[in-house]
């Protein structure tokens, strides 16, 4: 059988048609792929030909998928397949799926890549939340151990209140009640960001004296600007209310 019949069977613009002998030898090729010349043994095309003879030898038809050849460095991706036409003719069917399987390629890896960024966002979103979690536990650890020295100056300084103590003495231990009083705010507060990250803060609003709390800090300020050589000065809008609102 002619070379030009078979081609009208299995014709494709990306199949190239190799009729050989059993033993390899090439008898017609079209080209249309990659060069063979004829009365050559096909093994001295690429190597995946060389074992092709003795596999002949033991069945009439196969086929090969997806196999990677390069010749004259040029790439190729092609399937083989390999028919029985008589008793020393065989046909060698080359069809070149190379965009078909680097299109692939490209899909499966595209897909690996979706898939291992999918997975490296929820390790860190893990990582973020463990983190999370040991943050509030240590900000909850170190304020309760801040807090407890604390308390022990406030309750201290309300037992010397009742102490005899001359109003000098009287103005500074109530700087440093105030003073204990603000650090403990203070600690409130970092546990107050904590809430406020977890959604639980709540706003509690009481009234305070505002005329109280300046005159604490007027005494507190003004005694660092003593030792500076500076006057420190308050003044207070009569309008302003002696209690006010506020968290």
């Amino acid at each position: 059988m002619k070379l030009q019949d078979l081609k009208q069977s299995y014709r494709t613009k990306n199949t190239q048609f190799i009729t050989i002998t059993g033993n390899g030898m090439v008898i017609e090729s079209d080209d249309i792929l990659f060069n063979v010349s004829p009365k050559i043994n096909i093994s001295s095309l690429h190597p995946f030909f060389e074992s092709l003879s003795e596999i002949l030898s033991n069945t009439e038809n196969m086929v090969f998928s997806c196999v990677h050849i390069e010749i004259k460095k040029k790439d190729h991706i092609c399937d083989f397949d390999i028919k029985k036409i008589d008793t020393n003719q065989y046909l060698i069917i080359a069809t070149d799926f190379s965009k078909h399987y680097n299109s692939f390629k490209s899909l499966v890896q595209s897909r690996n890549e979706t898939t291992i960024q999918s997975e490296i966002l929820l390790l860190n979103n893990q990582l973020l939340k463990e983190k999370e979690v040991f943050k509030n536990k240590f900000i909850a650890n170190f304020s309760h151990e801040v807090k407890n020295p604390i308390t022990s100056i406030i309750s201290f300084t309300n037992l010397l209140k009742d102490t005899k103590l001359n109003s000098e003495q009287r103005d500074y231990l109530g700087i440093i009640n105030s003073s204990g009083f603000h650090l403990n705010s203070i600690i409130n507060d970092i546990l107050d960001i904590s809430k406020i990250e977890t959604g639980k803060l709540e706003i509690k609003l009481a009234f305070f004296n505002l005329y109280k709390l300046i005159d604490q800090l007027h005494i507190k300020y003004n005694l660092k600007c003593k030792e500076k050589n500076l006057i420190f000065k308050v003044s207070i809008d009569k309008e302003i209310p002696n209690y006010i609102e506020s968290d």
